[in-house]
């Protein structure tokens, strides 16, 4: 979505205010009175972190870059990068435990829905070429899942 210059103002003001540097994912939430309104500021790596890779933003490169001196420039100098529209991003773990819990349609249509609606997006631990961090959030889930059903 395209970020009104205004708010990417107010949001890197209240960085800086608090003296802020490194990677920090803004959660806001948008009542009916059309004020966003901050909700969550996480000062670290973040799941969805994958979705700006993935859409050209390496945030994680550019700020070691900044981190260790390698940028040309300090940090006004560097260029602000913008990531491509389009990509998408699944959070499988989240999505999965969801469908456990609220079997929406039955569970084998819902969690049928939810494997489907991942193809093709970007997920924060679930790659084809590593199969073992998404296999074992996996067995934790069906695990948890199970310990649930008994109680």
């Amino acid at each position: 979505m395209p970020v009104d210059p205004e708010f990417a103002g107010r949001a890197a003001a209240l960085l800086a205010a608090l003296g802020w540097f490194g990677l920090a994912e803004l959660q806001f939430v948008v009542p009916a009175d059309g004020i966003p309104r901050l909700i969550d500021l996480n000062g670290r790596f973040y799941g969805s972190l994958a979705l700006a890779v993935a859409a050209g933003a390496n945030l994680p490169a550019t700020w070691a870059a900044l981190a260790t001196g390698r940028a040309n420039g300090p940090v006004e100098a560097v260029e602000p990068v913008t990531a491509v529209a389009g990509v998408r991003y699944c959070w499988w773990e989240g999505d999965l435990r969801r469908a456990l819990r609220e079997r929406r349609g039955g569970m084998a249509r819902d969690l049928a829905g939810t494997l489907y609606a991942g193809v093709g997006a970007v997920h924060s631990i679930t790659r084809l070429g590593d199969p073992v961090p998404a296999l074992t959030q996996a067995r934790r889930l069906l695990a948890e899942h199970r310990g649930a059903r008994a109680e």
